[in-house]
């Protein structure tokens, strides 16, 4: 899948830092990960990768259909 293989070179080659947890949540997030499991891959609060999720929802979604 290309956005996924987008997502990857994200967090395996990002020199902006705040961009390669953001890429990870996504990827568990499309993958149907659970937000506890999400939150412990990146060491965030559940409250803290809720919003990320959300935020991804609302602005970045439409960029990857």
């Amino acid at each position: 899948m290309e956005d996924e293989g987008e997502l990857q070179r994200i967090t395996r080659g990002s020199k902006q830092p705040i961009r390669v947890p953001h890429a990870i949540v996504v990827m568990a997030s499309a993958q149907c990960q659970l937000v506890p499991l999400v939150r412990r891959m990146i060491l965030v609060s559940e409250r803290y990768a809720r919003q990320m999720i959300h935020g991804f929802n609302e602005r970045d979604s439409r960029r990857w259909t």
